[in-house]
């Protein structure tokens, strides 16, 4: 929610984590919960601050429970009931703060047409019912909504607009209302916005953004969704998410729009932008990264709505990316030895490009039109011939019937030649999900299917079998993966939703059965897996981060450690060479994960500002060892998985043990911090 200064001058974070209200002091590196947590669920809206740093957040704890109005008054470690409702509708709720003063007012649908409005009264700590039956409300068509400012009288002035678009304003707190204009299309939840240091100034967002600068008398729209192709740094992209207003360093205000193609920046009311995003700010949402197979230091990304990426990787700097077009790409794929390369859009359209590194345009294009298509972003695999440039994309049909079929798309030279082959997979009562060939034997393909049925073809994809009926489902929208061993003709490894199945699954006979290969992996959804030259490390993309499993130990590992950013990983893949497992995050970039030769744990060696937990995971206790730079004392602390503190201890040794043996299985933080330094890391205690 925000960030507060506490009376120590430093500052904490107040947010929610996985529906549990939760605070930190360090940044983020720790996160402790909120007391009462358990009695507030993980619905959370419309959050206001005031100057004496209390907050109040509309809240409900399931779908079926009614609404309220949270408070706290000590920087979010406990929690309050300001106000209840007898309403679970959250379209009959809205909440706003006035700009620049600790007035909080809420409206209340309690009919058609009218509504209750209330407001905070600081002196009584009460919510009051200032109008009863305001004369407008929302109908069950409309969003509940309410904002406002100060006039030049310093009188408060109300806005709201009705399931009609219609916007109104009161100058009596809802006594009664003034029609000012009829908005150009529907407000998003994202709503109407009105600028803190010039209330003339209004924006509203849906898929465009439109603005007003007379107070909502006349609205012009800001730029066209499409009008951001060919101009992404001064024109908006479509989907408007957050408006807010800041100062720069020189106290000039500026409004930041939050959109999918970015941020953007804008002095003057949007009259001008500028998409800072495009400027070094890593936000990207990639679904696919693929280095080139000629020259891997080229990487090809395929992000939701800022296009396919290009970029060259030069030494250790981070790598600028160019939008070689706009849109959302994945799945993407190199065919005829690495020259030519294809990829995806939502909805089956297909890219081809054959001098990747050059052209900022398609050559040409293949568009899948079925009543029976793959997942959202439909799956795409090159031919197992190397040499062809043949990829088959899943779901469909060429003619446009019925039918989920593979479908085999050549470039000739001059256009690409649509077949499928004659397998329909609409016997599996859902989409192909992913789909891979044996290393060893080009006859033996195997596809997946969304809702979790596994199919195994001799016959190179002419005919399949059902083989496994529960493995793991894939994403509605990206659907899973299959991974054939590079090693053993017999093995077969996939991945896909682990929340009421395996995540993670091996065949060792085929494909004939599988047995989940879960352990120390959360239940979460793995969207791709990459092994290492002798497979002796298998990684994960994963919703809960990067992970590797330890083929000896039989046990998955969270890379995440200090550096790598706490979100959704989506791609993934292994570069032999380089001995880098390279993952893209679904909106903090790429990220190259670099496999070191293991170092022994038995006496282990560490520099002077450094430290080591072993054994790691561990059954009853972790030891510790840290470099000469450290200070006594230090300070241990073991937090888990939702920031809550399982153990505390001053240690006044640099070498040491802590017992986890009464603590349940699972992975924890544990941080070690003296005067001057600060470490966390992930363990994993067994039973």
């Amino acid at each position: 929610f925000f960030i507060s200064e506490l009376e120590d001058g430093t500052r904490r974070l107040i947010s929610a984590l996985a529906g549990t209200p939760v605070y930190s002091d360090d940044d983020g590196l720790s996160w402790q919960t909120s007391s009462g947590a358990e009695n507030y669920g993980n619905y959370y809206r419309d959050p206001v601050k005031l100057s004496n740093q209390e907050i109040f957040v509309i809240n409900k704890q399931g779908y079926w429970d009614d609404l309220k109005i949270l408070r706290t008054k000590d920087n979010g470690e406990n929690y309050e009931i300001a106000l209840g409702f007898t309403t679970s509708d959250t379209r009959d709720i809205s909440m706003t703060q006035i700009n620049n003063t600790d007035e909080i007012f809420i409206v209340e649908q309690i009919s058609a047409d009218e509504s209750r409005i209330h407001r905070w009264n600081a002196t009584t700590e009460l919510f009051e019912i200032i109008q009863t039956n305001s004369p407008l409300a929302f109908n069950s068509n409309g969003q509940a909504n309410i904002d406002g400012h100060l006039d030049e009288a310093e009188e408060i002035v109300l806005y709201a607009y009705d399931q009609d678009n219609q916007l109104f304003k009161t100058e009596n707190l809802g006594e009664t209302w003034e029609y000012l204009s009829t908005l150009p299309s529907r407000p998003w939840r994202v709503g109407l916005f009105i600028s803190k240091s010039n209330p003339d100034v209004m924006i509203y967002g849906e898929v465009n953004a439109y603005r007003s600068l007379d107070r909502g008398q006349t609205w012009q729209l800001i730029n066209e969704w499409w009008e951001y192709y060919g101009n992404e740094i001064n024109k908006l992209h479509a989907d408007m998410m957050y408006f807010d207003e800041f100062e720069d360093v020189n106290g000039i205000p500026f409004i930041l729009i939050s959109h999918h193609g970015g941020i953007s920046k804008t002095y003057d009311g949007s009259l001008s932008t500028i998409n800072f995003s495009k400027l070094g700010l890593s936000v990207s949402q990639y679904y696919s990264v693929k280095s080139y197979p000629l020259d891997n230091d080229f990487i090809f990304a395929g992000s939701q709505d800022q296009g396919l990426q290009r970029g060259k990787v030069i030494g250790v700097n981070p790598v600028n990316f160019d939008q070689v077009i706009s849109g959302d790409y994945g799945h993407n794929t190199f065919t005829a030895n690495g020259e030519r390369f294809w990829t995806v859009y939502p909805g089956g359209s297909v890219s081809y490009y054959s001098n990747p590194l050059q052209q900022n345009w398609p050559e040409t294009g293949y568009e899948i039109n079925s009543q029976d298509e793959s997942v959202w972003i439909p799956p795409m695999m090159a031919s197992p011939n190397p040499e062809e440039n043949v990829v088959y994309v899943a779901g469909g049909h060429v003619d446009g019937e019925a039918g989920a079929h593979l479908i085999r798309l050549e470039h000739n030279g001059s256009e690409i030649v649509a077949s499928q082959l004659p397998y329909d997979f609409t016997v599996s009562g859902s989409q192909i999900s992913a789909m891979a060939v044996n290393h060893f034997d080009k006859d033996l393909w195997y596809v997946l299917s969304a809702n979790g049925r596994f199919f195994k073809s001799t016959d190179g994809g002419q005919n399949f079998d059902m083989k496994i009926f529960n493995v793991a489902g894939g994403h509605y929208l990206y659907g899973s993966c299959v991974l054939p061993s590079k090693l053993d003709q017999e093995v077969i490894y996939v991945s896909g939703s682990g929340y009421s199945n395996p995540g993670v699954l091996k065949s060792i006979d085929g494909g004939e059965s599988f047995s989940p290969m879960i352990n120390g992996l959360p239940q979460t959804t793995v969207f791709c897996l990459a092994p290492n030259e002798d497979e002796s490390l298998i990684f994960a993309a994963t919703e809960a981060g990067p992970y590797v499993y330890i083929t000896q130990e039989d046990l998955w590992y969270d890379l995440s450690g200090e550096a790598a950013p706490n979100v959704r990983y989506w791609s993934l893949e292994y570069l032999e060479d380089k001995k880098v497992a390279r993952f893209g995050t679904y909106g903090r970039g790429i990220w190259d994960f670099q496999i070191s030769e293991p170092s022994s744990t038995d006496n282990p060696e560490i520099g002077n500002s450094e430290f080591l937990i072993f054994p790691n995971p561990t059954v009853q206790t972790v030891n510790y060892k840290l470099g000469s730079d450290w200070s006594l004392p230090l300070q241990l602390q073991v937090f888990d998985n939702v920031g809550k503190t399982v153990f505390s201890k001053q240690m006044f040794t640099k070498e040491g043990n802590i017992s986890l043996a009464d603590l349940p299985e699972g992975m924890y933080n544990l941080m070690i911090t003296d005067k001057t330094h600060r470490k966390t890391t992930k363990i994993f205690k067994q039973r």
